[in-house]
């Protein structure tokens, strides 16, 4: 025990023992992710312990400058691994009791951090033993980490890319009634359906938008089904021509549903096809990338590694580091929201042939309920009831340029419904509309998962 002590030094400042925790929690994504790479992560390994032995090594021979080689670490290492459990709960917890009161990341991180740089001043002053204390704490969550990971790990079953059905077992008759037109798949992100919402509030305008749509030739429904209540999994299982209907795609792991989202049954169909993807979503179709990388799941061995990190977080909030992303109050959402809802028409109009399949992604009604100037609500039932309707009055407008910029069909459905409270509002439950098809094969349409199989049929 001496010798173990006396290696890792718990009295010092340690570098290692403060990141083996947050390697020990990733535990999980890096066992599932096919992006993962043991060599790498040795080296990974290697860097981190030569990092610890260089600071070891600096302090011996500077020992003035403990302080500020002890805040910079603290602070460092303890923001960029581990804020996102500090920041995002909070956050959530303020959204949910406070409904008027809103905090952005960025003030609860600088926070985060004057307390970090508060807690090592004082143990400096006092000569308290900060180090041993916080490496004990470290090294006993890490064993814990390692201990609940990898009993999880052994019990869970190894989910691979789930084989797709044939067409899910749906058959068209769409043999010389077709005319070439490209298809547009429109999702409104967590869109209840309108049934859901009326059993609830007893209010017959919650019908206005499809009594329209119906009223200019869309078929409508208001209520259909989706297997999945996770967005990811729910459109990986559309594109792959549903891999819902067993019930066990639910329990996949993001890694799993990323992976058949890069490697979908639907994108391999166009692609032979000869048919393009347009992507204005937050997905990617193989190798047709999202317009915004709103949804985060890793690509690669650094975002595998940095998947539980603060990175991903700033990533996913700034439009991919972009130097606007960080402004005082842009928001991602919203922005995404905007491009999609202004560009779309006019990138159409810019088609030179029929042969696209166009995905468009609105994070609409989903939270946060805010579009820039034109409307803002707190989280909450009443909030999205108000962001439902909002949505519909933007989407009737969005719908009416896309169908005036290019002869299109256009499948309109929520991915699923509100989830926010399951007891008010069943999310397994979404709307439908369908903009050109033929009534007898929309009838033949199942789910939301099944979506994929019918724009299938409709490219020849």
């Amino acid at each position: 025990m001496r010798k173990i002590q006396a290696s890792l030094k718990p009295e010092r400042i340690s570098f290692l023992i403060l990141v083996l925790p947050y390697l020990a929690f990733s535990i999980p994504v890096f066992a599932e992710s096919p992006f993962f790479s043991l060599p790498k992560f040795l080296l990974t390994l290697i860097v981190i312990v030569l990092i610890d032995l260089l600071v070891k090594k600096f302090l011996k021979r500077y020992p003035g400058a403990t302080l500020w080689v002890s805040l910079f670490i603290y602070s460092g290492v303890l923001l960029f691994l581990y804020s996102p459990y500090i920041i995002l709960p909070t956050i959530y917890f303020i959204q949910r009791h406070f409904h008027t009161v809103h905090v952005r990341g960025r003030l609860l991180t600088l926070l985060l951090f004057a307390l970090i740089v508060l807690l090592v001043l004082i143990a400096y002053k006092k000569r308290l033993a900060f180090n041993y204390f916080i490496n004990m704490f470290m090294l006993i969550l890490f064993t814990l980490n390692v201990c609940i990971n990898t009993n999880e790990l052994l019990q869970r079953k190894q989910h691979q890319i789930v084989s797709s059905p044939a067409d899910a077992n749906i058959r068209f008759d769409t043999k010389g009634s077709l005319s070439n037109k490209p298809i547009i798949l429109v999702i409104t992100d967590e869109y209840s359906s309108p049934d859901e919402l009326y059993n609830q509030f007893r209010d017959s305008s919650l019908y206005d938008f499809s009594r329209e749509l119906t009223r200019t030739g869309w078929i409508v429904r208001n209520r259909s089904l989706s297997y999945e209540t996770s967005t990811i999994h729910s459109l990986s299982s559309l594109f792959n021509f549903n891999l819902s209907e067993s019930g066990y795609y639910k329990r996949s792991s993001i890694s799993v549903a990323s992976l058949n989202l890069l490697h979908c049954k639907l994108g391999d169909s166009l692609e032979k096809k000869n048919i393009g993807i347009v992507n204005f979503g937050i997905l990617d179709i193989n190798r047709s990338e999202p317009l915004s990388r709103l949804y985060p799941y890793p690509k690669n061995y650094h975002e595998v590694l940095f998947y539980n990190s603060a990175l991903t977080v700033v990533y996913q909030n700034t439009e991919s580091m972009k130097p606007a992303g960080f402004g005082e109050n842009f928001n991602a959402i919203a922005n995404h929201n905007k491009k999609v809802l202004e560009t779309l028409p006019d990138s159409l109009q810019k088609l030179r042939s029929n042969d696209y399949f166009i995905y468009a992604h609105l994070l609409m009604p989903h939270s946060p309920y805010m579009y820039f100037d034109e409307f803002s609500q707190p989280r909450g039932t009443a909030g999205y009831v108000a962001y439902w309707k909002f949505t519909n009055k933007k989407v009737l407008q969005f719908l009416h340029e896309l169908i005036q910029s290019h002869p299109c069909r256009i499948i309109l459905t929520g991915d699923h419904g509100d989830r926010e409270d399951p007891t008010i509002i069943d999310p397994k439950y979404t709307a439908t509309a369908f903009y050109g098809f033929a009534e007898k094969d929309v009838e033949k349409i199942r789910s939301v998962q099944d979506l994929g199989v019918l724009i299938n049929a409709y490219y020849k």
